[in-house]
């Protein structure tokens, strides 16, 4: 029985399919006789061994051929995985083409190029769904664009913003995301056919051919790049990754923790979808309505990053170590799997949000005008030159208001101080919050226009 989550019958479903089969026990079978069989075609391309030989190693290193059982038996035997992959596949060949698995490599090559080959998949699809993330709040961004709503810091009112910039401002940081992803997409998806320790002596003692070639030759028909030299001792780039994808759930955690709060009862301005068609979110409250999306999330991406900073502490030792590997196998996977379960959580959410605009803004009254109080002092210090007195003069109304519970309008026409300087019109027009808006419509558009690029 499973003891992963992401493996089990019950919860399973819940993560992304679509990484859990780039990660499973197939892909990663698939990857190691994709390199072994790779490179067989090409050593026999070039005469570094018998042609004949060479193909029936690629027809016979397939899933339907090796058995995981012996793969298995083998690996408890020797106590290296590459060892038992290529027993498996010898025991599947003739002598003398089992003979030339292998031919030259080293067990690392084997393992950063496997690994090259699943994240190259990983990536095409977290970068398809960061760009279909983007542009689901650009669209929301668009939609909202004039929907005012109370705009927060520090978890109280401050000024009004609207709906469609508060989606814009995430939908630039997924951008910021994808730009990102393409942008190490060729650094990630680096393979590796050095030797023992990364100089290509046994390649350079097999055969006059130029390793460099072989190396090329492999990675380009595997459709990766190739390394300016041994990529065996670092684990930076796996980090680099990693660490990306930690940036990613930071985004993915901040929406779920805003979309979180503000589906609160006291607030009501949106709703996540439910769940499922027959959603229940409690055994014994029938009324409750849980966040389940935005739950889900928030826990997932702290796991997320806790993977990152494991692998940050697995360095390499000397020219290389196995210990890395342990990490890597573990780390990779289940943080592919959640930033994709995280990503299409999201998907989820953004397709069948709610919006209550009309709840949006009476919450930008509710302080009765109190928010409208940067614009008075404002409005005060450009009729007075006097920033700091105009300051004073309106934090006293605030709080007069506050503790008298009035509007602020109201106090603000009562005040004798202020009256010096604005007329009652001049005060009315000051308090519109739909007035106070800045430059919302132009930044909007104007990411909008930016992302068409890309």
């Amino acid at each position: 029985m499973a003891t992963n989550l992401v493996d089990t019958i019950v919860f399973g479903p819940i993560f992304d399919n679509e990484s859990k089969a780039i990660f499973d026990e197939n892909s990663v079978l698939e990857s190691w006789l994709m390199f072994e069989k790779t490179l067989a075609k090409v050593q026999g391309d070039l005469e570094i061994i018998p042609k004949d030989l060479a193909e029936e190693i690629w027809n016979k290193a397939d899933l339907k051929n090796v058995s995981f059982e012996k793969i298995s038996r083998y690996f408890l035997e020797t106590g290296l995985v590459s060892v038992a992959l290529i027993k498996a596949l010898q025991d599947v060949c003739s002598m003398e083409a089992g003979e030339y698995i292998h031919y030259g490599a080293t067990s690392q090559d084997l393992y950063d190029t496997s690994l090259a080959i699943r994240l190259k998949n990983f990536m095409s699809l977290l970068i398809r769904n960061l760009k279909e993330i983007r542009d689901l709040l650009l669209t929301l961004a668009t939609k909202y664009k004039k929907t005012l709503m109370i705009g927060r810091t520090h978890g109280t009112h401050a000024i009004p913003i609207t709906f469609g910039f508060k989606m814009a401002i995430l939908a630039e940081t997924f951008d910021t995301h994808l730009r990102r992803a393409q942008e190490i997409y060729p650094r990630i998806i680096v393979g590796s056919l050095s030797g023992a320790v990364g100089t290509f002596a046994s390649f350079k003692a097999i055969n006059k051919a130029n390793p460099l070639e072989i190396e090329k030759r492999v990675l380009h028909e595997l459709g990766l790049e190739s390394p300016l030299i041994s990529i065996q001792p670092t684990i930076e780039r796996c980090c680099e990754l990693l660490n990306f994808l930690s940036l990613v759930s930071i985004t993915g955690e901040k929406l779920a923790q805003d979309f979180f709060t503000l589906q609160r009862q006291e607030i009501s301005e949106i709703k996540e979808p439910p769940s499922g068609s027959k959603d229940i979110s409690s055994t014994t409250m029938p009324h409750k309505q849980n966040p389940k999306g935005c739950e889900l999330i928030i826990g997932l991406s702290k796991l997320t990053r806790s993977y990152a900073y494991a692998l940050m502490e697995s360095p390499m030792k000397d020219e290389r170590d196995r210990s890395p590997f342990w990490v890597e196998d573990i780390a990779f996977p289940q943080a592919c799997i959640l930033t994709m379960t995280i990503l299409c959580t999201l998907k989820k959410i953004l397709k069948g949000l709610e919006v209550f605009p009309k709840k949006m803004e009476k919450n930008v009254y509710m302080t009765k005008g109190l928010i409208m109080s940067e614009n008075v002092m404002i409005e005060i210090t450009k009729k007075t030159g006097k920033k700091q007195s105009a300051h004073e003069w309106v934090s006293k109304a605030t709080a007069r208001a506050i503790e008298k519970k009035l509007p602020f309008e109201e106090i603000l026409l009562d005040d004798q101080q202020i009256r010096k300087h604005l007329s009652s019109q001049e005060i009315k027009e000051l308090l519109d919050p739909l007035k106070y808006l800045g430059m919302v419509d132009e930044l909007i558009e104007r990411l909008c226009n930016s992302c068409k690029n890309n």
